[in-house]
């Protein structure tokens, strides 16, 4: 680490989101808890839409771009299960699919000016003085001035998304103005409604928030840059201390199995949304095989019995049989209607408490 790598805004987000967090992405460290294929969903439209291709070039590329994607996490060692094919796994993949293909259409139309226009997809933008990088989806340059859109699958209500996506957008701004000597005028959100947001630009805001981000990476990237990758050389009082739990942010963190502040209190992220997946931890006490390959596990937890039904063999990588008695971790998972009795899902991961 003492060449430090760049920071994308995604990570520089994650900074703000929690430290802990950012630590384990800047250093690139390896999880347990597999990516959602809705992930994947999302990239392949953003691509596509990126290009504003014509619609008679909608399905070759929507096959190549999900090839390519597919390929790039294979190279990263990501099984191929976790994936594939997506219309098995994504209730709405064919509706979201059509649905882009319409908005992409009637985005061709709207994007046309009679004014001088110039248009720049995903060029990449680097800032000399923070070391922060961004690639902005599209960038359209007027004679009367600069719009930075940046388009999103969905655009959610919720007030942490909408300030992700408005650094996001602003950062870009700081970066061309950076680099050309001018802000943009207009700083735009579109997502697959086709809905149009327009991000207010406040220059020192942003300014404020990277020299924040400079002061503060600098004293963190001293205390962590010497442990490497591997988390178990990250102290559990250095996790504790760089950690922003959260109930909504560590539900959904790809880190969670990794994470001590997570784990020491997984049971307060226990979420009563049945459709919701969440995580678990017990003594494993039984094992059952099903006719249908898949195993059911008896786990206890605060003198209680729960049960866990539907387990598939690559959520686990370990003989459950010789660790009857002891400490597991199970992500994942779903409530059903009986009390205390859950179902595994296509990401479900075992691990054991270490």
């Amino acid at each position: 680490m003492n060449k430090l790598r760049e920071i994308s805004t995604t990570i520089l987000f994650t900074f703000f989101e929690c430290r802990l967090k950012f630590i384990f992405y800047y250093l690139n460290i390896s999880r347990d808890i597999p990516y959602s294929p809705n992930i994947l969903l999302g990239q392949i439209q953003h691509k596509i839409r990126n290009r504003l291709i014509d619609n008679n070039d909608f399905d070759n590329n929507w096959c190549e771009i999900e090839t390519e994607l597919m390929n790039n996490y294979i190279k990263r060692g990501l099984p191929e299960k976790n994936f594939f094919p997506l219309n098995k796994f994504i209730p709405n993949y064919y509706v979201e699919k059509e649905k882009l293909r319409f908005i992409l259409s009637e985005n061709k139309k709207s994007f046309k000016s009679t004014e001088s226009i110039q248009t720049y997809f995903e060029i990449k933008l680097k800032s000399k003085i923070f070391n922060v990088v961004g690639i902005p989806d599209l960038i359209i340059e007027k004679k009367s001035g600069t719009t930075i859109i940046d388009f999103k699958k969905k655009i959610p209500s919720e007030i942490r998304y909408l300030k992700k996506y408005n650094l996001q957008l602003h950062i870009y701004a700081y970066l061309y103005s950076e680099i050309n000597k001018k802000w943009p005028q207009n700083l735009i959100l579109v997502d697959n409604k086709n809905r149009r947001i327009p991000i207010k630009l406040e220059k020192l805001k942003v300014i404020r928030y990277l020299t924040y981000f400079k002061n503060q990476f600098i004293p963190i990237s001293e205390k962590i840059k010497n442990f490497g990758k591997d988390t178990k050389n990250l102290p559990k009082k250095l996790q504790l201390e760089l950690a922003s739990p959260d109930v909504e942010i560590c539900r959904r963190c790809i880190y969670r199995s990794i994470c001590f502040p997570y784990r020491d209190n997984i049971l307060a992220f226990v979420g009563e949304n049945k459709r919701e997946t969440f995580d678990q931890v017990g003594i494993l006490e039984k094992i059952f095989c099903a006719q249908d390959g898949t195993i059911s596990l008896v786990f206890t937890q605060n003198n209680f019995n729960f049960s866990i039904r539907g387990i598939r063999k690559f959520s686990y990588n370990i003989d459950l049989e010789k660790h009857v008695r002891k400490k597991f971790y199970i992500y994942n998972i779903r409530k059903t209607k009986i009390q205390r009795q859950y179902i595994a899902s296509f990401y479900t991961v075992i691990l054991l408490a270490t």
